[in-house]
Formats: structure tokens, C-alpha cells, sequence
């Protein structure tokens, strides 16, 4: 609520209005509810003529950035409310507690015009009317006198005689899952029950619910028997932690340590040095750092080569005043893919503020098409490995050493993205040597 509500007052002393009252933390539809209790009456109303004040709101209920409240909001009201085909975000909004919402009028059809007079000449920001003639499958209704008192509501099973019934099932398996997940499991299922015309047996319910909750369980991170024969399998976790690992790991995560503090100086130190330092050596590089996946390490390698001066998003110089932003990043458009996660190549580098410079086809890519792109806002070439897919028949693509050599004669950077790369040699281990080392490129 933008303005104070004394413009109920006003339409009340008028005589205008048969009832009303304030939106509050029950929501539209919760205090909808306890008028038509109070007033011994029913209420129709059309879900789409209620306004949404901003559009960004439907992506809060998109994204589940949902209060707690207006879940309980919408759980208390189902036993009164017939949703019919009302959409899961518009019920949130529905039943989304406010502070302070505004007002509810319940106004006689023959003095509409007048009242809706009012509210524009006070500039009222919103005055709809969500109650109007419709198509009854594009809308829902509320029927206190109906619906409040049905016996089949009252065979709806409790929470708690539920949690009492799943109690022994769930006391008799291997893991048990947190109950705060497993009472939610349960509300969301009695929900759908209250939505429903039939009420289905208690022991169907309950023998759904240890489904639910064996589905639940198979979700959470467990050991699982690799019997792919892909050594290194991205869905069930890429390779397994080394025991000499997990032992540092549970030697010196299981207490303090100096993560960040210098114990030869006393001070505070720095986070990954000795990491860095060390993978730096390994790979034969002048610099290292370690980053969660490739995604992180494409926007850091941009940000940094590619952004002039440290900005996010650089701007060319302009005319007689300098040399241009080197900014702009080559690419082959064969190699234009979606990573793990759903992030595309194209889509990060566009978030950097970086300029992509698409070359060649997607199926022939020649080192001519790299050389003819090359100018003064060249930052880096990049490279990408088709680790999931490949391309067959009428191809081409040049080899990264030639890429490099472009790159280095041209004085930039090219750029590899590797799905995986070894760091050690597979011959020690008995397997075939492969030309995936970092030292190599």
C-alpha cells in the first residue's frame, strides 16, 4: 500500500460499501475467507482481473523466493477454495502476506460505477474488480456454505498423524531424512488431497508417501557402483578423492587452520598461496589459481585479459583519444557450446562485457579465418574442447599448436578450455598416454 486507506472510511460514511476490510498477513484470499464466514455468504472471483502491481514479483515466485507465510496462506485457504485451474503462482499471489495490501470493498453492482468514480478522482494507484462475469473453467470459486463443512474434509488426515504413522516405516531404514523435509513432504501432499473431489484411504495415502519418500532419499549424495567403464564420469562426481586426500582433508578440516593467517610473520596471509605456487610448477606455468569449474575460470580469464583496466564492462576509446579497448574474443563458431550447468560459452562472455568475434562455420574453421580476424582490439583466441559431442565428414579445424603460434606471433593470448586434463603421466599407472597436459599447451 502506497497511500492511507481513508478513502474507505469516505466510501463508507456514504453509504457505498456493504463491507470491507484491510489485506493483511492472511493475504486476499485468507481474509476473503473470514468475510464470507462472517457474512454467511459465498464469493466468485476472476484470478485474472487481480492486478500484480510489478511483473518482477512473478519471477520472486518463479525462482521459489516464496515467505513462509504465504505457504501457509495457501494451505490454510484450500479447504475453502475450489483453485479449479487457477496456475501455482498466481494461488501464491493469491495468498501472499502483506504488510499492508490495501482494501477489500464488497460494493453493490447497482453503485459500482460511483465507488469506482471515487477511487479515480483520489488517485487510488489500483481499483479492480476481481468478481465479474467469466468462463467458469478460467476461474475459481469460494462456498463457505458448501465447502467448509463437507464430511469427506474432515477424513483429510492430519499432519501429525501422519509423521505417527510414517514414524515406524521411516525408524526402519538405513538413513533417516531430516523431519523438517519430511513434514514438508507431507503438507505438500495434503495439499493436493484438498484440491482433489475425493479423499483417498489413509493407507493409500501413507504407502504414497513412503514413495515420495523413498524418491526423496535416492536424491541425496550417496556412493553409488560405476559400471559405465568411463573412468571419469562428470554424473557421478568425475574421479574419486584420493584416501591420502581425504585423509588431509578430515586431518585438518576436522579443526583451525592457517587458511589464511601467515604463521612465519604473524599476520594475515594469503588464501591459496601455497596452492598456487604449487599447481603453478606443475603445469609449467607462470601463474595458477584454483576455481569451482570452467564457467568461473572463462569469466576471471576475460575479466581479466579482456577488460581493460579492471572494468566489467569496457567502452572503446574514442576517436583521438588512444589506443581502443583490447576486448574483443575470437572463437570458432563450431566451438560456440553449452558446459556443465547449462552455461554457454557465448552467454558468459557477453556478462564480462567482452565482445564475441565469431569466426569460420560451424563445421570449417580455418586458421586463414583466425589470421583475418586479428586487429588492434584482439584480447585472446579462444579455444574450446568439444568434450560431450564431435563432428564428422565435411570438417575442419585447425590444430591448437598452430593456434598458439598465430596467437604468440600476433602478442596475445590464446585460451584452451579442456574438460579434463591429466597431471601426471598414465603411463605410471598402466594406461595409454594421451596429449591432454597442460604443459603441452
Amino acid at each position: 500500500m502506497s497511500k492511507v486507506n481513508t478513502v474507505g472510511a469516505e466510501l463508507a460514511e456514504l453509504r457505498l460499501v456493504r463491507a470491507a476490510t484491510d489485506i493483511t498477513g492472511y493475504g486476499l484470499m485468507g481474509h476473503l475467507v473470514s468475510l464470507c464466514r462472517a457474512s454467511g455468504v459465498s464469493a466468485e472471483v476472476d484470478s485474472s482481473a487481480v492486478p500484480m502491481i510489478d511483473e518482477e514479483i512473478a519471477e520472486l515466485i518463479e525462482q521459489a523466493c516464496i515467505p513462509g507465510g504465504s505457504r501457509e496462506n495457501l494451505v490454510a485457504t484450500t479447504v475453502a477454495v475450489d483453485w479449479g485451474s487457477t496456475d501455482d503462482s498466481r494461488r501464491i499471489l493469491l495468498t501472499d502476506a502483506q504488510t499492508s495490501g490495501g482494501l477489500l470493498l464488497c460494493v453493490p453492482e447497482t453503485k459500482l460505477e460511483k465507488v469506482l468514480g471515487i477511487l479515480r478522482q483520489r488517485r487510488t494507484p489500483c481499483a479492480a474488480v476481481i468478481r465479474k462475469n467469466y468462463c467458469p473453467s478460467a476461474s475459481w470459486s469460494i462456498d463457505m456454505r458448501e465447502r467448509m463443512k463437507p464430511r469427506s474434509r474432515r477424513e483429510i488426515p492430519a499432519v501429525n498423524k501422519i509423521l505417527d504413522a510414517l514414524g515406524e516405516y521411516d525408524l526402519a531404514t538405513a538413513s533417516k531424512l531430516p523431519r523438517p523435509l519430511v513434514v514438508d513432504l507431507v503438507r505438500r501432499e495434503l495439499s493436493k488431497i484438498r484440491s482433489n473431489r475425493e479423499i483417498p484411504e489413509f493407507e493409500s495415502t501413507i504407502e504414497h508417501l513412503h514413495r515420495s519418500l523413498e524418491l526423496l532419499r535416492a536424491s541425496r549424495l550417496q556412493q553409488v557402483i560405476n559400471g559405465t567403464g568411463i573412468v571419469i564420469h562428470t554424473n557421478l562426481g568425475r574421479a574419486p578423492i584420493a584416501q591420502t586426500a581425504i585423509r588431509a582433508l578430515t586431518e585438518i578440516g576436522s579443526g583451525y587452520s592457517n587458511l589464511e593467517y601467515d604463521l612465519a610473520t604473524g599476520e594475515r596471509g594469503q588464501r591459496g598461496a601455497y596452492i598456487e605456487n604449487a599447481l603453478a610448477l606443475l603445469c609449467g606455468a607462470e601463474a595458477a589459481t584454483a576455481v569451482n569449474n570452467c564457467a568461473a575460470a572463462l569469466v576471471l580469464i576475460v575479466h581479466h585479459f579482456a577488460a581493460r583496466n579492471g572494468r566489467a564492462r569496457p567502452q572503446p576509446a574514442r576517436r583521438g583519444r588512444g589506443a581502443p579497448s583490447k576486448n574483443e574474443i575470437i572463437i570458432s563458431r563450431g566451438e560456440i557450446v553449452q558446459i556443465g550447468g547449462g552455461f554457454r560459452i557465448g552467454e558468459i562472455i557477453e556478462a564480462t562485457g567482452a565482445i564475441f568475434r565469431e569466426v569460420g562455420a560451424t563445421n570449417k574453421t580455418t586458421l586463414d579465418d583466425y589470421r583475418r580476424a586479428i586487429d588492434s582490439r584482439s584480447a585472446m583466441i579462444l579455444k574450446v574442447h568439444r568434450s560431450n559431442f564431435f563432428m564428422s565428414g565435411f570438417v575442419e579445424s585447425p590444430p591448437a599448436a598452430s593456434i598458439a603460434a598465430l596467437a604468440r606471433k600476433s602478442g596475445f593470448l590464446l585460451w584452451r578450455i579442456w574438460a579434463a586434463a591429466r597431471l601426471c603421466r598414465l603411463s605410471n599407472l598402466g594406461l595409454p598416454s594421451t596429449n591432454r597436459h597442460p604443459r603441452k599447451h
